[in-house]
C-alpha cells in the first residue's frame, strides 16, 4: 500500500459493503463500480464479483459523478478503521473487531497501480458523513438500475 496519497482520478474502482445483516433488512447493500472500464454492477455481490460481468456501462458524466462524491464526501480524510466506543457507551457497549466477526462496512478505492485505500468500521462507529454518502451511492445505482429496466423491456 502506498503512503502517498493519491488522486480521485487515479481511482479505478469503487467498492462499497455493507452488511445487511446487523443494518437494515434491505437486500444488496454493496455497490461496486469499476470507473477504469465504464462498467458497474446492478445487482452486486462482493463474493462472487469475480465469477460474473459487470452488468451496466457507465458513461464519463457517470465516472465524474461517482469521483465528485467522493470528493464532496472527503473519503480519502476518513480514518482507516472506525472500532471501539462512542462517546455515550460504557466498557461494557465497546465492539472489537472480534465482535463484529468481519466488519460492517468497508469502503475500498482501488487505484490504477493496483494499491487499495481502505476505510472500514463497526455498526455504531462511521464517519459523520457515512450515511449520506452511502444513500447517495445507492441512489445512484437505482438511477442506472432505472435505465437498465427501461432499456430491458424496449427490447
Amino acid at each position: 500500500m502506498s503512503e502517498k496519497k493519491q488522486t480521485i482520478e487515479n481511482i479505478r474502482m469503487i467498492i462499497c459493503k455493507k452488511s445487511n445483516s446487523l443494518w437494515t433488512l434491505r437486500e444488496n447493500e454493496d455497490f461496486i463500480a469499476d470507473l477504469e472500464n465504464k462498467e458497474m454492477f446492478l445487482y452486486p455481490d462482493i463474493f462472487s464479483m469475480a465469477m460474473y460481468k459487470p452488468d451496466w456501462k457507465l458513461t464519463n458524466s457517470d465516472v465524474k459523478t461517482l469521483q465528485q462524491l467522493l470528493k464532496d464526501y472527503q473519503i480519502q480524510e476518513w480514518e482507516s478503521e472506525y472500532i471501539g466506543t462512542t462517546e455515550n457507551s460504557t466498557s461494557n457497549d465497546s465492539i472489537t473487531p472480534a465482535d463484529c466477526g468481519t466488519f460492517p462496512w468497508t469502503v475500498l478505492l482501488v487505484f490504477e497501480d493496483n494499491t487499495i485505500e481502505k476505510h472500514t468500521g463497526s455498526r455504531t462507529m462511521v464517519p459523520d458523513n457515512f450515511h449520506e454518502f452511502y444513500e447517495e451511492l445507492l441512489a445512484f445505482r437505482e438511477e442506472k438500475r432505472e435505465e437498465w429496466r427501461k432499456f430491458t423491456e424496449s427490447d
